[in-house]
This record gives structure tokens, C-alpha cells and sequence, in this order.
């Protein structure tokens, strides 16, 4: 298994540069050794693991909380910097709605149809894309498979689950349908992501 500090993820590394070297508010220096943590961190947490779990598997709970707890401090000085007016993220509560209906959806293994998300909540299939978009910056159907992508991810990392048994319980046809939105989504398929985490022994 990669350790903390000889693991840069691609995609993450630069961005987590940035934030291991910045300073904390009132000067105070960077964390050291927190670069490869808070690119574990970004992508650990973006497929669906809790930061106990990223503490358990790298190197310590308290360690990484610090880690992530840095990540949110730069996060929101950045954020104070560039909304000096104090703006907030403002989803409209369908929205809102629509994002909790898509989780549970997944977990129950349902099937996304955004007329059925557009009646709920009261607006045309049209409209209703175009509001989730421009909150989210995805489509709804987008969204749903991402975020499905990521619930498969987290039962490859959390469960000895075989891939077949999590194509079935999260609502996909069939192996080759999850492997397929898996790819898309993470970059290579569900036996290769768990293989490269050697979390779990291979299915």
C-alpha cells in the first residue's frame, strides 16, 4: 500500500502544492510533510472515504484531520479573498433536494430518469437541467453517474464485495456497464482501483 509521503495522485499533486505550502493565517508556517497528505486526502475523500478511514490506512487519524484541517483553512481564506462581498453557495432548494434524492437513489439501486427528478420538483425536464447545471456544473445525469461511480468506489475500498455484487446492488446492467462509467470516471476500471489500494484481495 502507498504511504502519505511517496504518493502523489495525478491530478491532485499541483493543487496540493499549493495548499501544503501555503501559510496559515498570522504567518504561520506550512505543516511539513502535509503535500502528498493532502493529495491523499483529495482524492481519498472524492471516492467516498471517511478521514478516519484515510487516517487508518495512512499513517494516523490525528495526522490526517491536521492535514484536512489545513486544507480548509487555505480554502476559506481563499474563498474570503476572491467574495469580499460575502457571497454564499445559494442552491435553490430543489436542488438541494434533487442531491440528497440522487444518493438515496443510488444506494437503492434505482434508475435516474430526470423527468421523474423535474416533476418533483416542479419544473419541465428542461428546466430542471438547467438549474441543476448551473449549480453543480454538471447535467443531472452526469451527476448521477459520477456520483454512482463514486459509491462503487467507496464499496471496492470499504467491502469485500466482488464487482459483480456492486454492479448489482447500485443498479448497473451488468459488470461491463460499471467498468465502463468506472473508467470514465476514475480513470481505470473497479479490479485495477482496488488492486492499485490493496485494500482488498481481488475478486
Amino acid at each position: 500500500m502507498p504511504n502519505a509521503h511517496d504518493w502523489q495522485p495525478k491530478g491532485y499533486k499541483d493543487f496540493a502544492r499549493i495548499v501544503a505550502d501555503a501559510e496559515l493565517p498570522g504567518g504561520k508556517p506550512a505543516i511539513r510533510g502535509t503535500r502528498q497528505s493532502v493529495a491523499l486526502i483529495l482524492e481519498c475523500l472524492a471516492n467516498g472515504m471517511t478521514l478516519d478511514d484515510i487516517g487508518d490506512a495512512f499513517g494516523g487519524v490525528f495526522y490526517t484531520r491536521g492535514a484536512f484541517s489545513k486544507l480548509l483553512v487555505v480554502l476559506a481564506s481563499a474563498w474570503r479573498e476572491q467574495t469580499p462581498h460575502g457571497a454564499t453557495f445559494d442552491f435553490r432548494p430543489e436542488v438541494w433536494s434533487a442531491l440528497g434524492a440522487i444518493d438515496s437513489l443510488i444506494k437503492e439501486g434505482g434508475a435516474f430518469r430526470v423527468e421523474q427528478f423535474a416533476r418533483r420538483a416542479g419544473l419541465t425536464p428542461n428546466s430542471f437541467t438547467r438549474v441543476f447545471g448551473a449549480a453543480t456544473g454538471l447535467a443531472p445525469s452526469d451527476y448521477f453517474q459520477k456520483r454512482r461511480a463514486q459509491h462503487a468506489a467507496h464499496l471496492l475500498l470499504s467491502s469485500s464485495l466482488t464487482v459483480g455484487e456492486i454492479a448489482h446492488r447500485l443498479g448497473y446492467a451488468d459488470n461491463a456497464h460499471l467498468t465502463r462509467h468506472f473508467l470514465k470516471t476514475q480513470g481505470l476500471g473497479p479490479r485495477a482501483f482496488r488492486r492499485r489500494y490493496d485494500l482488498h484481495t481481488s475478486d
